[in-house]
This record gives structure tokens, sequence and C-alpha cells, in this order.
């Protein structure tokens, strides 16, 4: 067995430098790197190669040591010794294979956090090391990641788990494994659109019925049924009468004096009314939207993050139907204080069009 099975693949080369990496996610980091491929790191900022170099060496030994046995066993056997020699042969491709796997999957996780490093509040919280739960089911799935596309999948999926532990059940591992290749991409594009766990639609526009049950039971969307609707409450702040609703990061607010144009299209618009009894005058505002499941919104993290953009189109398409009254964006502070970030006025098409 001359063949070098580590040289048949890609060369693994990161390293997670001291920076990047802080406190109780840097101990959260080497302990799962360890407990899924060994101990890689002497020191944190130990590149992979050397540990490489280190796995040829002890499975050249290894293999060394499995041909002598299997030269013992195939002397004992009566029939169909190449049978059995292959038989070992295939095995032992099968343990290089699932290792080379975790190796690239530990690979795809180390710059993924390298482009996005837990911020200060997820380095300083949460247990020191990820649960034995996780990390039994975990490996099992990166062992089978034969594709680059599966390993950088599950590279971003240990990567959000470092960053914040419980992001990712087993459940909703078992959703992202059993997920197909059609409502993968479909619930990736329909996540472009997405503010916090849920997709407002006056950005993504309306599912089909279809895509809208696929996702649905792929587990991913809360059951859309009649609609709905992510919902503004009344507050005051300062001496204004708000409507105001929390979307992602932000809470998205207007006067409640402000009159709501008639929409043709309800379900698209940035802002409706809700009339939450029959008979009943009184109302409600809220955002038509797609809710996402835990899983949903969990796997939604390993996508690309667009939530910014989408609060500004989100804010800018509420400024255009409720012109020309203002339009609010605050964030919550200490305290949960809410702090003004913008204000947005558009004239009235007819007043823009003089």
């Amino acid at each position: 067995m001359d063949d070098d099975h580590l040289d048949k693949e890609t060369s693994v080369s990161a390293e997670i430098t001291p920076t990047s990496l802080r406190a109780t996610a840097k101990s959260r980091a080497v302990a799962a790197i360890d407990r899924l491929i060994g101990n890689v790191f002497d020191r944190l900022n130990a590149p992979l190669e050397a540990r490489i170099a280190e796995i040829r060496a002890q499975s050249a030994a290894r293999i060394k040591i499995i041909d002598t046995l299997t030269a013992l066993g195939i002397e004992r056997l009566q029939s169909n010794p190449e049978i059995a020699a292959r038989a070992v042969q295939a095995h032992i491709d099968t343990i290089i294979r699932r290792y080379q796997n975790k190796l690239s999957v530990v690979a795809a996780a180390i710059e993924d956090l390298e482009r996005q490093p837990p911020n200060p509040d997820e380095a300083e919280s949460g247990p020191e090391t990820l649960s034995e739960e996780f990390l039994s089911r975990f490996q099992r799935y990166a062992e089978d990641a034969t594709q680059e596309t599966l390993r950088q999948k599950w590279g971003r999926i240990l990567a959000a788990e470092i960053r914040k532990p419980g992001t990712f059940s087993l459940k909703t591992m078992r959703i992202v494994d059993e997920l197909d290749r059609t409502s993968a991409l479909l619930f990736e594009r329909l996540c472009e659109h997405r503010i916090g766990n849920c997709i407002p639609k006056c950005l993504s526009g309306e599912l089909t019925y279809d895509h809208a049950t696929q996702l649905t039971i792929s587990g991913l969307l809360v059951e859309p049924s009649l609609g709905q609707i992510r919902r503004f409450e009344k507050v005051t702040h300062g001496e204004k009468d708000l409507w105001i609703a929390k979307l992602g990061n932000a809470r998205v607010a207007f006067l409640r004096t402000t009159q709501i144009p008639k929409d043709d299209n309800p379900e698209l618009a940035p802002v409706t009314k809700i009339y939450p009894k029959v008979f009943d005058e009184s109302y409600m505002m809220g955002v038509p939207i797609y809710l996402l499941t835990d899983a949903g919104h969990a796997i939604s993290s390993i996508l690309e993050d667009k939530q910014e953009e989408n609060i500004t189109e989100y804010l800018d398409r509420l400024a255009s139907l409720l012109a020309p009254h203002e339009v609010y964006e605050y964030r919550t502070v200490s305290d949960q204080e809410l702090s003004l970030v913008r204000t947005i006025k558009k004239a009235l098409a007819s007043d823009a069009a003089t």
C-alpha cells in the first residue's frame, strides 16, 4: 500500500489566529476540533498542514500493521483469500475517506470563523465546549460529506454552533441532511429577503402554493395557512405616539395619526390594517410575512446575510406607501431603550412629478 491517500485530497491549509477567536469561543473551537480530528493545535495558531504530515506518518504505520494482520488472517482462510484482502482494503479506504472528509469540514469551519468571528457577546458567553450530543451527530454528517458543497455547508454549521451553541439542534441537522437540492435552492432564494426570522412579502413576493407547501413540508416555513403578520404595537416614545414593529435588529415606526392608503394587494403591502374581530372597526397594523421555523431560522444563519440591505429596502417601500409622512428606524440600546437611527420622508408621486 504505497498510495498516499492524503495526497489525493486538496491540501488543507488554514489557521486560527489569536485575534480571531477569544475567550469562551476560542475554548469551544479548540475542543470541537480536538474532538473531531484530534489535537490539531499545539498552539492555537498552528497550521493544519503540520498535523496532516503527522496524520500521514501515523496512517502509514497503521496500514503496515493492518497489512501484517491481514496476511496472518488470510493464511488461516481456506478459501477466497483475495476477497478477504479486498474487504480489508475497502475498510481501510473507508476509514481514511471519512477522516479526510472531517478534515475538510473542519477547515471550512475555520475559514468561516475567520471571515465572521464571534461578536464580543458570543465570544464571552456560553459553555466552554459544545455538547457531546451535537458533536456525536455532527461527526456522522461530516464523515459522509464527500462533496465540496456538503463540506462547506457542514463547516458553516460547525462555525455557527461555535459562535452560538444551541443554534443547531439534532432535528435541525436532520432537516439539513434530508433537504433536497430543489428545496434548498428555493429556500436560499427566499432567504435573500430575510429580516430576523421572517420574510416580508413586500420584498419576496408571494410564493406559489406548491413552493410554500414544499418549504413547509421540509420543516423550513411555518404553515402559511390564512396568512402571517408581524404586528405593529402602540408605543409612545418622547412626544410621538407610534405604531412600531420589530424586524430583525431594527424597530420600524410611523405616527399613529398616519393615514394608510388603500392597497390593491394588501398581502404584498409593507403595512396593512388588521381587523382582529368581526363586526368591530378597531384595527391593528401589520406586515404580511412568511415565518421561518426554528430550524429554518437556524439554517438561514449559514446563508449570505442581507438583513441590513433588506431593512433599508423595507423602509424605502414603507416610506413610499406612506408619503409624505415620516417613517422612523430605531435600534435598541441598553435597558431596551430606543435610539433613533434615521428618518425617511418621501414626496407624493404627484408632487415629485411637478
